[in-house]
């Protein structure tokens, strides 16, 4: 079996909520969102409200802002792979953008973010994989996919009657610093070569140095003199780790106009204190406005390298803005399949009233719906979740079967076809996190086990793990009263005897968790550094037939004095 999700929960970690706007999406002008360096956020508790701040100000302003795109420039942590908090704190900020389907994000790859050594950009990443790789985006309409190793990634927006495309790129991943560049450089390339023509802005962790004035790093110039100079769709490039504030204009190998951007406020009191850069393209003056906000100080900072306009002539350096938003989908999914029966979902990016869905036992290989061998309308979308849903009965058994959905506009010649997906009748079953989460009427994307529809700060996951309800707000601490022999579902909680010579961590766990592919792992830890998995096996204290759940004691390790003062328990869905 193979885990497929994981959800962390630490001793005493507070998280503020999240309020967010509407999604609409004026012509002229739109603002992008630069997220500089947040590794003095997520290693200090005082700085992390600023963090918060951030993603809150962002999703307030959505709307009124018409902020189509939000960029993270990496180093996300100070700490590498080590430190489990500052990635569970970058983590919940950073999920609040999935509250919407539509609304798209890059997370970049810094040197503070590989698994082992800040300076070598060849480290393993896998705690950055495991957090911000392919699977956090899947599903996504925007999202256009990731480097072999999931350390850079594509996604697409719509702004001012035009489609961009942004690139995520790795930090000096054109450098020969990192053994993976070949591959990385080769890859963005296949992204670049197969849309020519759609205007590209690349992020990535270091390019430009500082202060003002300053030119690009070495690293910055490896990029540049492999992706940028002959890839004249590439027009902004973006970057952080050097000090400071940066902006300037070069020229590609034909003479055109690209802008290069440096924003970190990391050196600032409190780790940066909630600045964040704003790019706002006004083609009605043809110039693309920067300006560096603080949602915490409410307050904008002033100077040349804060507030300042980048000319551009949008028709000739971008194209023209006449483009009607096009027909994205997801990755098509099989949500459950019996002998006779499969369901199915994709989600879509905008309206559509021509929907289809296309199947058969081979995957035909074309874009003609002709030539599929079953072809059933599907009712036109007009919004809500973005979800589009089909069933399909009278399959036979144990048969391998391909699918699309496709959709256009009324009168269109073409269909905007998804991505095939496949699916095996009678090898699919309802596992019990989907009855679990159906039995409370949540539908994608609300109803993946990342996803925290009720906005209390815990995943379906750890719902689903502790027995808590996924559509109503109840993060609250296991309530236990040992004389009357019962509690009452919630997070784990440490007790500790009379004189504080012994203490335990009491949690809620699902009887049938084995059954379920759940696992629960409590480890403890002296520093917040270290951690070791416990060598004590659970102890049942009570079981409660009706909710399905059990009562379970973990002693802290002991060794004459009290050794280990921090917990965390680490939540796994297998496969079934």
């Amino acid at each position: 079996m193979n885990p497929l999700h994981s959800s962390l929960f630490l001793a005493s970690l507070m998280v503020v909520g999240l309020s967010w706007g509407d999604l609409s999406r004026a012509a002229d002008p739109f603002t992008i969102v630069v997220l500089p360096d947040t590794q003095h956020y997520t290693d200090n508790e005082q700085n992390y409200a600023h963090f918060v701040a951030q993603s809150r100000w962002i999703g307030n302003n959505i709307a009124a802002e018409n902020i189509v795109f939000t960029t993270h420039l990496g180093d996300i942590v100070e700490s590498n792979g080590a430190n489990a908090l500052q990635w569970l704190r970058a983590d919940r900020v950073l999920t609040r953008f999935d509250a919407y389907p539509s609304f798209p994000y890059g997370v970049a790859l810094g040197n503070h973010d590989y698994d082992n050594v800040s300076s070598n950009p060849s480290d393993s990443a896998d705690t950055y994989v495991s957090r911000f790789g392919a699977e956090r985006y899947q599903g996504r309409p925007w999202y256009g996919g990731s480097s072999p190793d999931q350390r850079s990634h594509w996604q697409r927006f719509y702004a001012g009657g035009r489609v961009f495309h942004h690139i995520t790129l790795e930090w000096q991943g054109a450098s020969a610093t990192n053994n993976n560049s070949p591959e990385v450089t080769n890859w963005v390339q296949s992204v670049l070569d197969a849309h020519p023509n759609t205007p590209t802005i690349l992020t990535t962790h270091e390019y430009l140095g500082g202060p003002l004035g300053a030119g690009r790093s070495a690293a910055g110039d490896d990029i540049f003199n492999s992706l940028i100079r002959e890839n004249s769709q590439i027009f902004l490039v973006i970057g952080g780790h050097a000090l400071g504030e940066n902006h300037r204009l070069v020229l590609n190998a034909v003479g055109e106009p690209v802008y290069e951007i440096l924003a970190n406020f990391q050196n600032l009191a409190e780790g940066g204190t909630g600045y964040l850069l704003l790019l706002k393209f006004d083609e009605d003056h043809g110039r693309i406005m920067a300006s560096v906000y603080s949602p915490s100080l409410l307050m904008l900072k002033h100077g040349e390298a804060s507030q300042y306009s980048l000319p551009l002539t949008f028709e000739d350096r971008l194209g023209p803005g006449d483009r009607a938003l096009p027909i994205w989908w997801g990755q098509p999914q099989a949500l459950a399949v019996d002998a006779e029966e499969a369901e199915l979902h994709a989600a879509i990016n905008r309206n559509s009233s021509d929907l289809k869905v296309v199947w058969d036992t081979v995957d035909r290989g074309t874009r003609k719906v002709v030539n599929w061998a079953n072809v059933v309308s599907l009712p036109a979308w007009t919004g809500g979740d973005g979800l589009i849903d089909a069933n399909l009965q009278g399959l036979r058994e144990a048969t391998k079967y391909c699918y699309r959905f496709i959709a256009r506009d009324p009168g269109a010649p073409t269909y905007s076809w998804s991505k095939p997906g496949t699916f095996m009748t009678g090898e699919i079953r309802e596992t019990a996190y989907q009855s679990f989460i159906g039995s409370f009427g949540l539908e994608f994307p609300s109803n993946q086990p990342g996803a925290d529809p009720d906005h209390d700060l815990l995943t379906n996951l750890e719902e689903f793990a502790y027995g808590l309800d996924p559509a109503r707000s109840d993060h609250r601490t296991l309530q236990v009263d040992d004389l009357a022999g019962s509690y009452s579902n919630g997070v784990p909680l440490t007790m500790g005897n009379n004189d504080a010579s012994f203490f335990s961590v009491r949690f809620v766990r699902r009887i049938d968790h084995l059954a379920s592919g759940l696992s629960y792992n409590l480890q403890f830890s002296t520093d917040l550094l270290a951690w070791e998995d416990s060598d004590t096996l659970p102890a049942v204290l009570l079981q409660d037939l009706a909710t399905g759940c059990e009562l379970v004691q973990v002693a802290y390790p002991l060794k004459g004095a009290l050794e280990a003062q921090f917990y965390r328990m680490l939540i796994t869905l297998e496969a079934e």
